[in-house]
């Protein structure tokens, strides 16, 4: 379906975002725009950012569980966020692909400013 060189670039994608997952947290974030800009449609680069993300976050939620390092209220967040993730995948399929990327990258700069401005807070109040 792809060249191998698409494939090879995604698999150094995939093992960068893995590791920033593991690190911070974030990390499949970074995946679809670059899978956009290597010519994957907007849907098949979400689902397999997901995809990517589920796997990794499992990963890491069983190392954090081992070492005692998850606060296990945090599951109950998954279980919240779980649905509105499946509503997503269907309004997903309801607009086009522009619109598609469009909100992908508008979510993204919304996250990284409400970070940002955390950051300043945070650091004002010390």
């Amino acid at each position: 379906m792809y060249p191998p060189e698409i494939w090879l670039g995604i698999s150094v994608l995939v093992c960068v975002s893995g590791l920033l997952i593991g690190c911070i947290g974030v990390g499949g974030v970074i995946l679809v725009p670059v899978m956009l800009e290597m010519g994957i449609p907007v849907r098949t680069a979400i689902a397999s950012s997901m995809a990517a993300y589920i796997a990794a976050g499992l990963v890491g939620t069983l190392s954090f569980l081992r070492k005692n390092s998850l606060d296990r209220s945090a599951l109950w967040y998954g279980m919240g966020a779980a649905p509105g993730a499946f509503l997503g995948s269907f309004a997903l399929h309801s607009i086009g692909e522009v619109e598609a990327a469009v909100c992908t990258y508008v979510l993204i700069i919304a996250s990284a400013l409400f970070t940002f401005y955390q950051m300043c807070h945070d650091l004002r109040s010390k």
